[in-house]
């Protein structure tokens, strides 16, 4: 293998580490408690490190992202979907909803806004973004997935199996629990490469690239893993399945990508020993529309059992009348919780505390201070031209 691709992800580590180091210290001496929280400061600088190299990677992956994406249909799961650069791939015509996973909530604003801008809103049931859960926590996402009243159809990853946890164990509850019969999963993978010497490399910079990048892992052969899955007699679980690489791409490359497309049968794939009937989740309130006031989440008891939750609005903090920043130290309440409030909970003790931020009030001390000082001076210039006359 040549020095020069043994040794390329230096280059790649370097940069990353220019551009997201300075903001992830900044975030750190901001919140010094995310020094007992390595993973919390892995994702912050994953975060950082993908806003900036994201557009150019998806440009790279742009013609076999074509030739896969163009297969999806019907409701669409993102596995980690990041900022969302798969959306624009998307045939709105044959894609009728998507529900994107992406645990790094730092990314939920962009992906939010890149999907309500291809037409995915969630205030019109075409977008779900779930929360609280990972690629592993199939419950989770079959109790959000059944609240919204959804039902996969095509299951996509794009350069994210590499980095879940106990990958084999969550591809199969994926497909077993999420993805519907005859449905299909597409995905586009950096993999282990069947080069010894390549695949060595790999594992050796796989322990240094995970810790940086969020868990992300280079030596993962997961076309093999998925193109494996058998139901509970040993069969295969695919009723068709194609397998193609990167156009261009060297065999000695570290990112050895393998692209996939594979049809389940159009029975259960994984058959239980017994029929379970769906767990109906009944609405209470006599109020069925999805509104502000109305918003609720599905969520499974100890017991086993889906009630809905309904959430409150959330409150916001009193606003700086002048640069409109929430002002610190007073508590964010909803209208009625904050007319029931004593006033030593509504202010802090310096002028203005409750109406203006800090930096307002030095602002207008300045101001005030120099429109004084200028009056003086207009009073001196005036008494002196006064006394030559």
């Amino acid at each position: 293998m040549k020095p020069s691709a043994s040794f390329g992800l230096i280059i790649d580590l370097y940069s990353a580490i220019c551009v997201a180091a300075l903001p992830t210290l900044k975030t750190i001496l901001h919140r010094p408690s995310l020094l007992f929280r390595p993973h919390e400061i892995s994702r912050i600088f994953m975060a950082t490190v993908w806003a900036a190299f994201s557009g150019p990677t998806d440009e790279g992956a742009r013609p076999a992202k074509l030739g896969l994406i163009k297969h999806a249909r019907g409701v669409l799961f993102d596995i980690g979907a990041g900022y969302g650069h798969s959306i624009p791939y998307l045939d709105r015509q044959n894609v009728t909803a998507y529900v994107a996973l992406e645990p790094n909530t730092l990314m939920h604003s962009d992906l939010r806004q890149r999907a309500e801008s291809h037409g995915f809103n969630e205030k019109d049931g075409t977008l779900l973004i779930l929360r609280g859960c990972g690629a592993e926590d199939t419950a989770e996402i079959k109790a959000q997935l059944a609240g919204a009243g959804f039902q996969v159809d095509t299951m996509l990853s794009i350069m994210t199996i590499c980095s879940i946890p106990n990958p084999k164990e969550a591809l199969a509850g994926l497909v077993n629990e999420i993805l519907a019969p005859g449905g299909q999963i597409l995905f586009y993978e950096h993999v282990l490469s069947p080069l010894e010497d390549v695949a060595w490399w790999q594992r050796f910079w796989t322990p240094v690239w995970r810790l940086c990048f969020d868990g992300c892992c280079l030596d993962r052969p997961t076309h093999l893993w998925v193109q494996e899955l058998q139901d509970q007699a040993g069969n295969s679980v695919w009723a068709e399945r194609e397998i193609w690489g990167k156009a261009g791409e060297p065999d000695e490359h570290l990112f050895w990508h393998r692209v996939c497309r594979h049809l389940t049968l159009s029975c259960s794939i994984f058959t239980p020993p017994y029929s379970t009937m769906a767990q109906r989740v009944t609405l209470r309130k006599r109020q069925p529309y999805n509104t502000t006031s109305n918003r609720r989440r599905v969520v499974k008891t100890p017991g086993g059992k889906l009630v809905y939750h309904h959430l409150k609005k959330i409150a916001t903090s009193p606003k700086c009348g002048d640069c409109g920043i929430g002002l610190p130290g007073i508590p964010a309440l909803r209208p009625r919780q904050y007319a029931t409030i004593s006033k030593r909970q509504k202010t802090v003790r310096r002028a203005y505390g409750g109406s203006r931020c800090g930096d307002c009030v030095k602002q207008r001390i300045l101001r005030a201070f120099l429109v004084e000082e200028a009056k003086i001076v207009k009073k001196v210039i005036k008494s002196q031209q006064q006394s030559k006359k």
